[in-house]
Parts: C-alpha cells; sequence; structure tokens
C-alpha cells in the first residue's frame, strides 16, 4: 500500500509541476509581450504605421501618446480583444473597450487634438456617433485582420489565445487545488501535500531558471544574425524561476517543521 501511495504521489507531483509551470509560462508570456514588445520595439511600427508622411512633430506627439502607461494597457486589452475575434468570431467585451477608449481620449485630450490638429469637447467624445464610429472602426479593422491573415497565423493566433486565456488560467488553479486535496486523501495528512507541493514548485523554478538563461544567450545570437540593435528584457523568467525556488523550499521547510513539532507531542 505505501508503495502504491509513493507511485500515485509521485505521479500527482508531476502533474502539479505541470500545471505550475503552464500556469507561470501564461503569465510571464503575458508580461513579455506588454512589458517589453507593446512598451518598447512595437512602438516605431505604429507610428510609422500611422503616420505616413514626414511629420516628425506629428510622429513626436503620437510617441508621447505610446509613452503612456495608460496607452500600452489600451493597446494590451485591443489585441487580445482582437485575438478572442480572430478565434471566436466575437468581442470579448467590445462596450469596455470602447468605454476605455473615450477615456482614454478624454483624459489625454490635450495630446490628441494636437496630434488630429482638432479641438474636441468631453459632450463630443462622450457622445454615440463616436462611440458608433470608434465600434465601426473596431469591426473593420479585426475582420480586415483576420482575413488576411494565413492558416498559420491562425493557429499561433488560436494557441496564444488559449494559452493566455482567463478560463484556461482558472481551471489550472482549480486542477492545481484538486491535486493537492487528492494527495492529503492519499497520504492520510494534512501537511504531507506541502513536500510534494514543494518539490513541484522548486523543479518548476529551476526549468525557469535554466529557460532564462538559454533564451537570453538565444536571443543575443538571434538579434547579433538578424542585426537587429533593440533588445527584449527576459529578467521575468528569472524573477519567476528564483521566486518558485524559494516558495519551494519554504514550503518543505515548513512541512519538515511541522512534521518535528507532531512527533514532539507524540512523545
Amino acid at each position: 500500500m505505501r508503495v502504491i501511495r509513493g507511485i500515485l504521489s509521485t505521479i500527482i507531483t508531476i502533474a502539479i509541476f505541470c500545471c505550475i509551470f503552464v500556469l507561470s509560462a501564461s503569465y510571464s508570456t503575458s508580461y513579455i509581450i506588454k512589458n517589453e514588445i507593446l512598451s518598447g520595439n512595437l512602438k516605431d511600427k505604429i507610428v510609422d504605421e500611422y503616420i505616413k508622411t514626414d511629420d516628425q512633430e506629428k510622429k513626436e506627439v503620437l510617441k508621447e501618446i505610446l509613452d503612456l502607461e495608460d496607452s500600452i494597457d489600451l493597446i494590451d486589452e485591443t489585441i487580445n480583444e482582437f485575438i478572442n475575434y480572430a478565434n471566436n468570431g466575437k468581442y470579448e467585451s467590445k462596450d469596455k473597450l470602447i468605454d476605455n477608449i473615450i477615456n482614454f481620449a478624454i483624459k489625454n485630450k490635450a495630446l490628441i487634438e494636437r496630434l488630429s490638429g482638432e479641438k474636441y469637447t468631453e459632450e463630443q467624445l462622450r457622445s454615440e456617433k463616436v462611440r458608433n464610429d470608434i465600434s465601426k472602426a473596431l469591426d473593420d479593422e479585426f475582420e480586415e485582420a483576420t482575413d488576411k491573415m494565413e492558416v498559420e497565423a491562425k493557429d499561433v493566433i488560436k494557441v496564444y489565445g488559449l494559452f493566455i486565456s482567463k478560463t484556461v488560467r482558472f481551471m489550472i488553479i482549480i486542477a492545481i487545488i484538486a491535486l493537492i486535496l487528492v494527495l492529503m486523501l492519499i497520504n492520510w495528512s494534512f501537511i504531507s501535500w506541502m513536500n510534494y507541493f514543494g518539490t513541484s514548485v522548486i523543479i518548476s523554478g529551476s526549468l525557469f531558471t535554466i529557460l532564462y538563461i538559454l533564451s537570453t544567450i538565444l536571443m543575443d545570437k538571434l538579434l547579433e544574425v538578424l542585426d537587429i540593435t533593440t533588445t527584449i528584457n527576459l529578467t521575468i523568467l528569472l524573477l519567476v524561476g528564483l521566486g518558485e525556488l524559494f516558495i519551494g523550499v519554504m514550503f518543505i521547510v515548513i512541512k519538515s517543521l511541522f512534521t518535528k513539532e507532531n512527533k514532539k507531542l507524540t512523545e
């Protein structure tokens, strides 16, 4: 019976590790996309796409807008809505996105007016006409972008959409909790799960640390080959790895302390 419990506990430990690693990778990927790619490498492309002329003043104003933290949040939200639209043919929360776009325009009205060369009142920006114009623009842009995507690109979007999905993340968290409960039942203990859980987290943290080292080396080589001067900071992978190593060790230490206390009480 002890051998069977050990085998089952090992299998569940591996399952917990997989869940923790995928969940951590999901959040880390979202962070890198938002804070490194959107806030860095994508800005110049947006400026060149929007400002077709050599109007340096407008380009500087647009760069100033894109440097705002709210701007990155809005772009990230728009991309997530596009991913949902491309995968499911519908928005997750179109009205919320439109509200955020309008609120952003009102908050940064002076910059928007400098960029467009026109004056706006808050009442105009909150009008039904503006909401309809934004809604139509989103529909047209999303539909055009979806139609132009090749099959391979759609497959990538679908996988990435699932990878960062709130539903999938929630299901993984529920799975981790369920697996911990199963460990408790198998081992007839409320504290034994800490050792297995700690081991899972340590393995995940170790892989993230190794992944950071390998990714940094490969990224530097790739950028050198492609002659690209911009870089992507992958420090988040190292931070996640070290954080998980610390948490894993803490769980094992706490379990050990509980075990010692229980032995003292039974003596």
